[in-house]
């Protein structure tokens, strides 16, 4: 499993912003190997939202980023904010005590 988490902090058009996510999560959710997402807004920033998604391999996330769905859409969305953009991998809890 892989999980994305992406800060994106939104600079122009929030109307813009919301209607070309919303476009881009939907094409993702569409894509072989999407597991999950979940988008959540801070309660320091108002313009800074976190999202997480998750897929069942870093090749499926890759392959979906290869598409038209999201290439033609996040280069209009990066004019309305900025990211940061980190692949996780998921570790186990650490032992009690540690």
């Amino acid at each position: 499993m892989l999980t994305i988490v992406n800060k994106l902090t939104v600079t122009g058009d929030r109307a813009e912003f919301e209607k070309l996510l919303g476009e881009i999560t939907g094409y993702m959710k569409s894509r072989p190997g999407f597991v999950s997402h979940t988008l959540y807004k801070s309660l320091k920033d108002e313009n800074v939202l976190i999202e997480t998604g998750t897929w069942e391999s870093r090749e499926a996330h890759a392959a979906a980023l290869q598409g038209a769905g999201f290439r033609d859409r996040v280069g209009l969305l990066m004019k309305h904010a900025t990211a940061e953009f980190e692949p996780c991998l998921e570790i186990p809890a650490f032992p009690a005590g540690q």
